[in-house]
């Protein structure tokens, strides 16, 4: 049998075998009873997994929504109750609905915190404006610690 050629990308990122840099708390583990072989299977956490497809609503790759998929779903069986998102004897968002905002990435919060308080999932102009400016200053948050830890 032929052996596969190594794809030309990974030339320009590096060694496949070095794994690109990932924060821990976004991904779980299988959970017990499954056999300790398996601990490197990784899945994301429901706030990663929003976090995909809020980045995917607002950028697709192609310039063309392909993702019919609510965000609805997953607050649904995960978040709310039968009433919804919103505590009505307080009118405010249950407790695992603001566990859930907290791991969202900060530009992706208004979004989700929109939808799960109005059922909504309209990407505003003014809500596109917003998420590209906090994207923009996240990104550059993270280019400038990147830098000083270089340059110590």
């Amino acid at each position: 049998m032929a052996r596969l050629k190594r794809p030309q990308a990974w030339d320009d990122i590096g060694s496949p075998s070095i794994p690109f840099p990932s924060d821990p708390t976004r991904t779980r583990g299988l959970i017990p009873p499954f056999d300790a072989i398996d601990e490197h299977v990784r899945f994301p956490t429901i706030s990663a997994f929003l976090d995909a497809i809020i980045d995917t609503m607002f950028e697709p790759i192609d310039s063309i929504s392909h993702l019919d998929f609510r965000t609805s779903y997953l607050s649904v069986y995960n978040v709310r109750d039968e009433d919804g998102a919103i505590d009505s004897d307080i009118m405010d968002l249950l407790p695992a609905a603001k566990t859930l905002l907290e791991g969202v990435k900060a530009e992706n919060l208004a979004y989700l915190d929109a939808s799960m308080r109005t059922g909504s999932t309209r990407m505003t102009p003014e809500l596109r404006e917003e998420r590209k400016r906090i994207k923009n200053a996240r990104i550059c948050e993270l280019a400038l610690c990147q830098m000083r830890r270089f340059l110590t």
